[in-house]
């Protein structure tokens, strides 16, 4: 995960996955789905468990990892992936 040290900095090679929070989540179609609100890791490490959404006036939404096709200036979700059905639903508190 380390690249680089020095004394005024630390370079990763990878990007940590708190950093995705605010980008948009598209489907596979291109409909904007929500942005994420935050990220459930496993366990400590760097690795995404689901990434939550909140559409106004409705619960949380958590994606699924294994939903994800892509991460970069959006979140694509893959083409099978249907939010209303394969997503969990959560009250907010």
């Amino acid at each position: 995960y380390i690249a680089k040290i020095s004394p005024d900095a630390l370079i990763l090679t990878i990007e940590p996955s708190v950093l995705i929070v605010g980008k948009k989540i598209m489907s596979y179609q291109g409909k904007r789905i929500g942005s994420i609100k935050k990220v459930i890791r496993r366990n400590e490490r760097n690795e995404i468990r689901y990434i939550v959404t909140k559409p106004l006036f409705q619960k949380e939404i958590l994606i699924p990892a294994s939903a994800i096709l892509s991460i970069g200036n959006s979140i694509v979700l893959n083409k099978n992936h249907d939010v209303k059905k394969d997503s969990k639903w959560k009250k907010t508190r």
